[in-house]
């Protein structure tokens, strides 16, 4: 769009009134510290309808942007985030340097390689909610959306055990000729005096 600097995407931060103040990464852990786990990928938020995005700026700094608001934000939406990051909350911080995932407490200034318990523990039952919010809106969304009178009802369940009795008689009548081919009736025998 005119007036917008070349490689610089729609909507993205600072656009009107400057760049927001960059944050210092927080302090990685110590040299001797544990390096993180290897070879579990972070789980990734479940499918939901959002009308945010997510952007790479040119310097290939992340931010955020809302269709429907066209406003745009470094810091990821609520629905955006993973359980874990949900979990974190006011007091962890999940930070990377160099590649390499670390997390960050901001009431204790503390870095650590590995996940805090207090994060696991939060991030599985974040995820069991959200799960069975999904499993609570499938569910409504197979049941019908209208009501019937107590007639309709009336009538379909006459309707369901007019077809039950149906299928009962036809499985009589069936029976009763299974019956009649494994043991034929007896005729009469006609018996001459003499």
């Amino acid at each position: 769009p005119p007036g917008m600097p070349s490689g610089m995407p729609p909507g993205m931060p600072g656009m009107s009134g400057g760049m927001p103040g960059q944050v210092a990464s927080p302090p990685a852990p110590t040299v001797g510290a544990l390096p993180p786990p290897v070879g579990k990928a972070p789980s990734m938020p479940p499918k939901t309808k959002t009308d945010w995005e997510e952007h790479t700026s040119p310097d290939g700094t992340k931010y955020y942007f809302n269709k429907k608001s066209k406003q745009s934000t470094w810091t990821k939406p609520f629905e955006l985030k993973t359980a874990e990051e949900k979990a974190c909350g006011d007091t962890w911080r999940i930070c990377f340097k160099e590649g390499r995932k670390y997390y960050y407490n901001n009431k204790t200034k503390q870095s650590v390689w590995t996940i805090p318990e207090e994060i696991v523990m939060r991030a599985k039952e974040i995820k069991a909610k959200e799960e069975q919010e999904a499993r609570n809106v499938a569910a409504r969304a197979i049941q019908p959306t209208f009501k019937l009178s107590e007639e309709e009802k009336e009538k379909i369940r006459q309707e369901s055990l007019k077809e039950r009795i149906a299928n009962e008689i036809e499985k009589k009548e069936k029976k009763q000729k299974e019956i009649e081919v494994k043991a034929p009736k007896a005729s009469k025998v006609n018996i001459k005096k003499a």
